[in-house]
């Protein structure tokens, strides 16, 4: 007999600690792999610096929410010192003091989706800047015009 059989301590196969590291390792870099994808692929406006920096364009103010019943509501007037009423007046002050070398005739609210709050902007923007000077409200929504039943 030249070499005797000894029963090894421990296993050859399989590698547990190993496999836990790579394991691991793997897991680790698909996450991060993921997280990166995520968020190159996100396509949502969080504030209005990424509003500022995707159009160019100044935002004037950031409107809340408010629950509103079957039709638009006039904010400025049935909340004059609520946070709609605030913003709405922000807008009416950042228009007023965009360009001040030319006084602004026209202004347009649009949207592409129905029930974004056309009318209800419009209309508050429309009592906001009447408070200043005369303002002239042309609804045309030829569809659905619901400005004259607000106002």
């Amino acid at each position: 007999m030249v070499d005797p059989a000894v029963v090894p301590d421990k296993p050859v196969k399989p590698k547990k600690l190993k496999i836990l590291l790579w394991a691991s390792l793997a897991g680790l870099l698909l996450g991060i792999m993921t997280a990166l994808l995520r968020h190159l692929l996100n396509d949502v406006i969080n504030s209005s610096e990424d509003l500022e920096l995707l159009t160019g364009l100044q935002v004037l103010a950031a409107l809340p929410e408010f629950k509103q019943g079957k039709t638009s509501t006039l904010q400025l007037i049935k909340e004059p010192k609520g946070a709609f009423s605030e913003g709405m007046r922000s807008v009416r002050t950042g228009l007023l003091l965009s360009d001040l070398s030319h006084k602004r005739k026209r202004i347009v609210v649009t949207s592409s989706v129905p029930q974004e709050g056309k009318t209800t902007i419009s209309c508050n923007l429309a009592i906001a800047l009447g408070q200043m000077e005369r303002v002239l409200l042309v609804d045309c929504d030829l569809r659905r015009p619901t400005a004259e039943k607000i106002l």
